[in-house]
């Protein structure tokens, strides 16, 4: 099998850790972020102008390093979802998911024969190029790759269980800010409404056994953070360097008056 660090840190009971990646656009951040001990790091191509050649060059480049690279596709982009996959991508993000039928949509796109009908590619960066046969390539990389549906609205939550349940389907992912807009609170996740369907959401994928997520590592995130989560997204690389950048200004100013 290929190794996945986010599945093997959840597998040992440990909450994988990434970062959403929108601003860095080098190979070597994926040794920067092993550095930081990330288990993991987001390509996000919803919200990014980088190049699906770029973002497949940075995830060879991590999973070389030890840190599993997923992605965020713009919703129902089916076409990048699997060439990502084919090139290097470990897991796939679908956002808006709402319904069952729309997971299991993604699903059937995403996953090899019997479950779905994606399409083989025989040589692959994840197998090294190894694989010489279609039947290879389906033992050696599908049973690492992950498929997770986006919850970020008031449908959505409240089809949970069902979308979980979907056969092929690894987890789900929780957003927060896209939640509170859709529920008219924006920025107001710790409304009772939010934290009420986080706490549906965790007995879904328990009753399931799929795996859980949450993005954004303050307010909500540090709330539920030791309650069952699976997988953290703790910020992205824009926020990180916004954050570090200010922190050093501030510093620096007051040293010099």
């Amino acid at each position: 099998m290929i190794k996945n660090s986010m599945l093997e840190s959840m597998r040992a009971g440990r909450p994988a850790m990434g970062m959403v990646l929108r601003q860095s656009r080098t190979v070597d951040i994926g040794r920067l972020m092993k550095a930081a001990d990330f288990d993991f790091v987001m390509l996000d191509q919803e919200h990014n102008s980088m190049s699906l050649e770029q973002a497949v060059q940075i995830a060879v480049a991590s999973q070389d390093a030890g840190v599993s690279p997923i992605m965020r596709v713009p919703k129902n982009d089916f076409s990048m979802a699997c060439r990502a996959l084919d090139n290097g991508v470990m897991g796939i993000i679908m956002p808006h998911i709402a319904t069952a039928a729309e997971a299991a949509e993604f699903v059937r796109a995403c996953r090899y024969p019997p479950v779905g009908m994606r399409s083989v590619s025989t040589l692959s960066p994840q197998s090294y190029f190894r694989g010489t046969s279609g039947s290879n390539i389906v033992a050696m990389v599908e049973p690492a790759v992950v498929l997770y549906a986006l919850i970020e609205s008031a449908e959505g939550a409240s089809n949970v269980d069902a979308i979980v349940a979907t056969p092929g389907l690894d987890g789900i992912l929780i957003g927060p800010q896209d939640l509170c807009l859709d529920l008219g609170i924006p920025g107001n996740s710790d409304d009772p409404k939010v934290q009420a369907i986080v706490t549906d959401c965790i007995t879904a994928c328990k009753r399931h056994g799929k795996w859980i997520g949450l993005g954004g590592a303050t307010g909500i995130g540090r709330r539920f953070a030791n309650r069952d989560m699976n997988w953290l997204l703790v910020a992205s690389d824009q926020v990180l360097l916004l954050s570090a950048a200010t922190e050093r200004v501030k510093n620096l100013r007051e040293q010099v008056k």
